[in-house]
């Protein structure tokens, strides 16, 4: 490996952190839209409670994989 591309793996690389951090804040805009739909649809506060907070839990974990598959795929990356 050419220090060079050492450098620049060094820059590219993720911090778990961050990772964590852009979950939860798409989590927050995800939660206030299936909220805010649910309770459009069905008029019934306690059903769009309940699904918009399994379901947020739910994806929320999903995406913190996603992410991190993703940062370990090279493709792309330049």
């Amino acid at each position: 490996m050419q220090k060079h591309d050492y450098i620049l793996e060094m820059i590219m690389k993720v911090k778990k952190s961050r990772s964590f951090a852009k979950s939860l804040t798409w989590r927050v805009v995800a939660l206030i839209t299936t909220f805010v739909t649910l309770y459009a649809l069905s008029k019934d506060i306690n059903m769009a409670t309940m699904a918009t907070v399994i379901t947020n839990a739910v994806n929320f974990v999903c995406y913190y994989y996603h992410e991190r598959i993703w940062n370990a795929v090279s493709w792309g990356k330049e």
